[in-house]
């Protein structure tokens, strides 16, 4: 995403790099939030119906979420992560203006399903807008989450050459596999502490 919507790329489009940027991270939020609305609702309901999980079961979920999902992104066992194999549409934009396209990207990204997901703790988010069991808080918690997954392309807010795009872009590659250990081990730590919590 980087590529496309930095501040050279947009100067060549004649697009202005913020308007076009605050479209995407605004469309992101968007797209988060009624993905978590949907799914603090169907929560609510099973709720309602007096179907939804006690406490301990939902901690014990959400627990087992994260110890498989840190499983899930080693790659123990050679077991993948299934996910769909589809990015956005870069047709999108030339064929678009700048902020039409922004929004387009944006609103995929927060609903996190439609594109490649590459890490188990998008699904154990889901989850836990599930067993929020409210709306309020399912939208809340989806608001976040299209948040953290859109702002990382303000880490290009400085650039004006191609240097220091490509300073940022060898930086977030050098950082991608700290980041993904940290991912894991997270995943595994917030596992073993509700699996704990519920055995207590």
């Amino acid at each position: 995403m980087l590529g496309s919507m930095n501040p050279l790329v947009l100067r060549v489009r004649n697009g202005r790099w913020w308007t076009t940027t605050s479209a995407y991270i605004l469309s992101s939020v968007v797209g988060g939030a009624c993905i978590g609305w949907l799914l603090g609702a169907i929560g609510a309901v099973l709720h309602e119906a007096s179907v939804a999980p006690s406490w301990r079961i939902a901690a014990a979920l959400l627990g087992a979420c994260g110890l498989a999902g840190g499983l899930l992104d080693s790659g123990v066992f050679g077991i993948r992560l299934p996910t769909v194999r589809r990015q956005v549409d870069e047709q999108w934009r030339y064929r678009y203006r700048n902020w039409i396209y922004a929004i387009g990207y944006g609103f995929q990204l927060g609903l996190g399903f439609t594109t490649i997901v590459t890490t188990a703790t998008v699904y154990a988010t889901f989850v836990a807008m599930i067993l929020v069991a409210s709306q309020p808080i399912g939208l809340a918690l989806g608001a976040w989450f299209g948040l953290t997954r859109s702002v990382s392309v303000l880490a290009v807010a400085g650039v004006r050459n191609f240097g220091q795009f490509e300073s940022i872009e060898m930086a977030l590659a050098r950082y991608y596999a700290p980041s993904r250990i940290a991912t894991i081990a997270m995943e595994a730590f917030i596992g073993c502490a509700l699996v704990a919590l519920v055995t207590l």
